[in-house]
């Protein structure tokens, strides 16, 4: 797993755009991208716009200022978007985020044509000797030419080979270019939008242990995002990144957090003390229960089609009903009690300890929540749906 925190909101502001600003220059709203001619700003997601499992928790006013909690009713249309405080222009993410050599970023940041040239002749130099290809030894004549340097060059063309591959396709298409035939930026930009993540999965940078919940982590498209959410990524497959999702939103992992954060901030550092099941702690079984209830939670939107495309799910978002959300959540709150060997006691400890310990226990683990479901249910829902299904689990594995 890798950490990021993509903008910093007071160091990059100068690359924020507001509705109006983007109305301005014409643009035109697509859901929550703005086009504007043949150029894409993407939305900028900050913490108070997401939740567990959703991506559209919290919406901006077009004035950037006020903000309100989306609708169920706008939920339940799955083109239905939040819009942000502000966009940035599709290159500043792409260049945060795309997987190329680091001199090529360097490159396309300072808009440098020479270094732009040399680094994919170095980048395809280093495949192409990986791949024993002919072409190898007129590149590096080039590339030596241009520089005044050649044997220099090649440990750190390999090098770059090693960390970043080429498809055949990316491979011929550098070639071409780098032979005259197309344009360099445009063939590049391309490149980075083919190696850029389809989705983005972080959590909310600020939380208290008294909150309702601390541990909020959220699923998102492809966008701009704020410092006020830490991001993580991983190279493995989807489907082990989805369990990690699951596992980040269990309620027994957030019960686990809130023992140890002692402030406001949920650095990276408390992040990596956490007890996080390792993807080879999960069964067959384990994955078949889990992956269902984790894709329907958070597949509820067609922005996120890239994010369902890739567990292997080609149909139409999950409709939003609040009342199976709660219970999909609660199942997974009871299986992860499970994964992570619970007794029920436990559990109920966990959920609340005067469960276990009387009315006059001085402690709540969770009373936002819990005063939350009281006021809204007239009882703690979470509480005994969890407790249902722990006890049914344990009935199926009985029989």
């Amino acid at each position: 797993i890798d950490f990021m925190l993509m903008f910093m909101m007071n160091t990059a502001s100068h690359l924020f755009r507001t509705y109006d600003d983007l109305l301005a220059l014409d643009g035109i709203l697509e859901g929550n991208r703005f086009r504007v001619g043949g150029e894409l700003y993407l939305p900028l997601y900050e913490a108070k716009m997401i939740h567990h499992y959703d991506h559209r928790w919290a919406t901006y006013m077009p004035n950037g200022t006020d903000t309100r909690d989306m609708t169920a009713e706008e939920k339940r249309d799955p083109a239905k978007l939040p819009l942000p405080r502000y966009w940035v222009h599709e290159h500043e993410v792409l260049l945060r985020t795309a997987h190329v050599p680091r001199n090529l970023l360097k490159a396309l940041k300072e808009q440098d044509a020479e270094l732009l040239d040399e680094s994919l002749r170095l980048w395809l130099l280093g495949v192409l000797r990986a791949e024993r290809d002919g072409r190898a030894e007129a590149l590096l004549t080039m590339l030596g030419a241009a520089s005044g340097i050649i044997d220099e060059r090649i440990e750190e063309a390999d090098a770059i080979a090693q960390a970043y591959t080429l498809s055949e396709t990316e491979r011929e298409a550098i070639w071409q270019v780098l032979n005259g035939e197309g344009a360099i930026e445009s063939i590049v930009w391309e490149m980075l939008r083919e190696r850029a993540p389809k989705f983005l999965m972080g959590w909310r940078r600020n939380a208290r242990s008294t909150d309702e919940r601390t541990m909020i982590s959220g699923l998102l498209p492809f966008s701009a995002v704020g410092d006020s959410i830490f991001l993580y990524h991983s190279d493995s497959q989807t489907e082990k990144l989805a369990l990690l999702y699951g596992n980040f939103d269990n309620i027994l992992f957030d019960w686990v957090f809130r023992q140890k954060l002692g402030g406001m901030n949920t650095s990276f550092f408390y992040v990596k003390q956490l007890p996080v099941l390792s993807p080879d702690q999960y069964t067959q079984a384990d994955i078949d229960y889990i992956l269902p209830r984790v894709l329907e939670l958070g597949y509820t939107a067609y922005d996120l089609k890239p994010w369902a495309e890739a567990l292997g799910y080609s149909g139409e978002p999950f409709g939003w009903d609040e009342d199976r959300r709660l219970r999909l959540k609660c199942e997974l709150d009871a299986y992860y009690a499970h994964l992570y060997g619970l007794e029920r006691d436990e559990l109920r400890y966990i959920l609340d300890p005067s469960d276990i310990k009387g009315e006059a226990f001085p402690s709540v683990t969770f009373p936002g929540l819990k005063r939350k479901e009281m006021e809204k249910y007239g009882e703690y829902r979470t509480q005994r749906l969890v407790l249902e299904a722990y006890d049914k689990l344990c009935k199926e594995k009985e029989s």
